[in-house]
């Protein structure tokens, strides 16, 4: 079962670390019911768990995740997947400049979408919610993929990160950021960037091979960074091939 479900069940954030805890837990429970000797297992299983853990604690300290957090999120509401995705970003990230939370209310076909938090830039931007509360657009897309994403107002151009906000793997909401985006990466950094959102390394690599040109890493650095996580990938791919 997806990791979402994972705080209907046990009441906290559903990462990696907390399944593992919660399953020693378990296990350590059956196996004292037996009355078996355990010391040793209980230590071994609390080495592994407690670094685990601690590994799970510290994406909440990413900036980025910080900064979803810091909208009012609940950590419940953001899910595992979505704050690796959010800690691939980061490196690519100068500054926060804005915020917006958004709460979906009903299913997604037909849903209504409100702000209940705004910050930043955020307040000086108005709403096309206000007018229209449906549930559309790229934040409908967002509430049915559930994953990340980066995008360009389309009104205004402004660099964008939409954040799914979920429970039963289900959006009950949206936190939108509004960043300010680094110009240029060098191509190490780029690769960790895009290989951790919606894997657009490979989907990129892969697009180049298409086009029977040799994929060159280095090349990435010379496209703008914005432009390497928004463009459609048969784009970029053109743009490399032309390069090699």
């Amino acid at each position: 079962m997806p990791l979402e479900y994972f705080p209907d069940d046990f009441g906290r954030v559903g990462t990696p670390g907390a399944a593992v805890e919660e399953l020693t837990t378990a296990l350590t429970r059956g196996i004292e019911e037996l009355s078996r000797p355990i010391d040793a297992i209980k230590h071994q299983a609390k080495t592994v768990t407690v670094g685990i853990s601690r590994g799970d604690e510290a994406l909440f300290n990413v900036p980025l995740v910080r900064a979803v957090l810091d909208t009012g999120t609940a950590r419940e509401n953001l899910a595992y997947k979505d704050m690796k995705a959010l800690q691939a970003l980061d490196g690519a990230v100068e500054e926060v400049v804005g915020f917006t939370r958004y709460a979906i209310d009903g299913a997604t076909n037909g849903a209504r979408i409100r702000v209940v938090a705004q910050g930043g830039l955020s307040k000086s931007i108005p709403s096309r919610t206000s007018a229209n509360a449906t549930l559309r657009g790229t934040k409908n897309t967002v509430a049915m993929e559930r994953v990340v994403l980066v995008a360009v107002g389309r009104s205004d151009g402004r660099p964008i990160i939409l954040v799914p906000l979920t429970s039963k793997d289900v959006a009950v909401g949206i936190a939108l950021l509004h960043v300010r985006f680094r110009d240029k990466l060098d191509a190490g950094t780029l690769r960790s960037v895009l290989t951790g959102y919606r894997n657009r390394y490979q989907l990129i690599r892969d697009a180049v091979a298409e086009t029977n040109s040799e994929f060159k890493e280095e090349d990435l650095a010379n496209i703008d960074v914005l432009s390497l996580l928004t463009q459609p990938v048969v784009i970029l791919a053109d743009q490399l091939a032309a390069k090699s």
